[in-house]
C-alpha cells in the first residue's frame, strides 16, 4: 500500500487486497487471486500473468495487461485495462 516504483516477478498471492494506492508497478509471471487488486493505482503493467478477482483496477489510471493467460477473470473489469 502507498508504494511506488515496484517491480515483481513470480508473485503468487491470494491476499484479499493486493497493490492499493501504488504508482509505477511492473508485474511479471504472477498468479494473483484476490477480491480487489490495483485499487487507486497509476501506471501499472502486468505481463504473462493470471489475474482472478472481483474488482480489478477500480479508480486507477494507465493500467495495461500484456500476454495474460486465459485465466483472466473479473466480475467487474473496468475499461481502463488496455490489452497490449
Amino acid at each position: 500500500m502507498f508504494s511506488r516504483n515496484i517491480y515483481v516477478d513470480g508473485l503468487v498471492s491470494d491476499a484479499k487486497y493486493v497493490f492499493q494506492y501504488c504508482k509505477n508497478v511492473e508485474i511479471h509471471h504472477a498468479k494473483i487471486t484476490t477480491k480487489d487488486s490495483f485499487w487507486e493505482c497509476e501506471n501499472v503493467i502486468v505481463y504473462d500473468s493470471e489475474l482472478d478477482g472481483e474488482y480489478l483496477a477500480w479508480h486507477s489510471k494507465n493500467i495495461k495487461a500484456c500476454a495474460l493467460s486465459h485465466q483472466w477473470r473479473a466480475t467487474t473489469l473496468l475499461s481502463r485495462w488496455h490489452h497490449a
